[in-house]
C-alpha cells in the first residue's frame, strides 16, 4: 500500500505538488469533482 505522501496533486495554478510537502501538517483532502 502507498502512503498519502507518495501522491501528488495539482494546485490552484495547475502546478504538480508532492503531498510530501505537507508531511507533519494536519490536512483535509476533499474531492470536489463534479459531473
Amino acid at each position: 500500500a502507498k502512503a498519502i505522501y507518495d501522491f501528488a496533486a495539482l494546485d490552484i495554478d495547475g502546478n504538480n505538488v508532492s503531498l510530501e510537502k505537507y508531511r507533519g501538517d494536519v490536512c483535509i483532502i476533499t474531492n470536489v469533482a463534479s459531473k
